[in-house]
């Protein structure tokens, strides 16, 4: 280990020249230069030099204050600004001015003496943030190898999960331990809110479904969904709407988009077979007879299904620590996935085997999906299974958060929650029953049974005269 150590430079990754030739652009133009950085995401941690450092922790600060910005201001406010505004009480030379420390006048005519033109800005910009870079993965792998050897309380996924996080930090703007002053936030809600505009209101993952789509307005962004239903009463089926709805979009102001999908109920085959024969209106058993009418249907939808950018992972026995490392893996390769869903929440196993009270396993999963949706950006729905013995009517009524299976903590985790009731009538009844942003509702769409597919009325196929025709006649096999 020694002899592997002797060839590593023990000084960090750093760029000297480019850090002082940026400085020197965001004086010749600061406004293209600054904003640039900004939507780069450089801060001052940025800058291994401490002086270049707080150079730029004051030209950030003249710029939001919509001060003008040359070498002549900039030398006047190093010589009237104390070190204690910018580093703290605690600075050793917090008394003195910035001016002072850092030799203002010196850095000032050095830096811009090297430049003439912005041209390179970004080139230089480029550079920084790279070395920016090296000294994160260096700090990630450090305190990656620290945490293996001070693992108290913590059991061996625990530390991978935290070494995966931080490496995924660095990459993921998600992951900025800055907080946001209110001009980000309000470029990042107004980007928001003209990106609906250009979707008529809605969000970028849709079902399909008007009625529903009409109360809550599809999912954006680090939205989480939950949906309930009694084993079979369909909450796949309406994921798999979502699914399909992003694979190939209905609406014509929406851009399709990958989707990730984690099945711990049913094999990746199986589940195409179920996506195929909704989206088509396939008598699976008319498959299984051979009649080549049928069979062609379901080639030509299993030729449309390989070609979507739609990945499964169907491994059973999966815990949320694994979920989320597969997540991360999976959208550094697939930058363009919209949607990640978990099918379903009981099925999730737990983190240690001396885990025993489900729900408080429930709730660290569904935290977990909350969490998973912050860190990445991408909508993420969860089905979850309602627990019948909560409901002792013996007439049908809506269903609640308060039937979720092993009292589930999800309301106070997700961001929209789905419930679907099963009528005596075989009826399907979409409850809306809690949104952070928007009102409840509900509403009985289309249901066809034998194909297990929400629809709109009268936008279906005739599935049932489909249904009703089928006679067994002669197969090609």
């Amino acid at each position: 280990m020694s002899s592997q150590s002797e060839g590593i430079a023990t000084e960090l990754p750093h760029n000297s020249d480019a850090e002082e030739a940026f400085l020197a652009c965001c004086v010749i133009d600061p406004n293209s230069s600054i904003g640039l950085a900004r939507e780069k995401g450089l801060t001052d941690e940025a800058f291994y030099s401490p002086n270049h450092a707080i150079l730029w922790k004051i030209l950030d600060k003249m710029d939001r204050d919509r001060v003008g910005i040359d070498q002549i201001s900039l030398w006047d406010r190093l010589k009237t600004t104390s070190m204690e505004s910018v580093e703290g009480k605690r600075c050793p030379d917090a008394k003195k001015s910035i001016d002072e420390v850092i030799g203002g006048f010196d850095l000032l005519n050095r830096i811009t003496v090297k430049v003439e033109s912005v041209l390179n800005c970004k080139l230089w910009l480029s550079m920084v943030m790279d070395k920016w870079t090296l000294r994160k993965v260096i700090k990630a792998a450090h305190d990656s190898i620290e945490l293996c050897y001070t693992t108290e309380g913590l059991s061996a996924e625990d530390v991978l999960l935290k070494s995966q996080s931080d490496v995924f930090a660095i990459t993921s703007s998600s992951g900025s331990n800055f907080p946001k002053d209110m001009r980000e936030a309000k470029k990042e809600l107004t980007d928001r809110m003209s990106a609906r505009r250009d979707r008529k209101g809605m969000g970028s993952v849709t079902s399909g479904l008007n009625d529903l789509d009409k109360i809550t307005s599809g999912l954006e962004g680090a939205e989480m969904m939950v949906i309930g239903a009694d084993p079979k009463g369909g909450k796949t089926a309406l994921a798999l709407k979502y699914v399909e709805n992003t694979l190939w979009p209905t609406d014509m102001h929406a851009t399709p988009g990958a989707v990730l999908v984690f099945s711990l109920e049913m094999k990746a085959s199986q589940l195409m077979q179920r996506m195929v024969q909704s989206r088509h209106s396939i008598i699976i058993q008319r498959v299984k007879d051979g009649f080549k009418s049928e069979v062609d249907r379901f080639n030509a939808g299993l030729d449309e299904l390989e070609k979507a950018p739609l990945f499964i992972y169907d491994k059973a026995d999966m815990k949320m620590s694994d979920i989320r490392s597969l997540s991360r893996r999976h959208i550094q390769k697939h930058p363009d996935t919209k949607l990640i869903v978990v099918d379903y929440l009981a099925l999730v196993s737990p983190e240690s085997e001396r885990s025993v009270n489900r729900t408080d396993i429930n709730n660290y999963i569904s935290r977990g999906c909350k969490t998973m949706t912050m860190e990445l950006g991408i909508p993420v729905i969860l089905n979850a299974q309602l627990n019948r013995e909560n409901r002792k009517e013996k007439e049908y009524t809506q269903p609640k958060a308060v039937h979720l299976d092993y009292g589930s903590g999800c309301e106070k985790d997700c961001d929209k929650m789905v419930l679907i009731g099963v009528k005596p009538s075989g009826e399907r009844e979409i409850v809306v029953s809690y949104q952070r942003e928007g009102g409840s509702g509900s509403f009985v769409p289309e249901f066809c049974g034998w194909c297990v597919r929400f629809d709109n009325h009268g936008e279906g196929p005739n599935r049932k005269s489909r249904q009703e025709s089928y006679e067994p006649q002669s197969s090609i096999f």
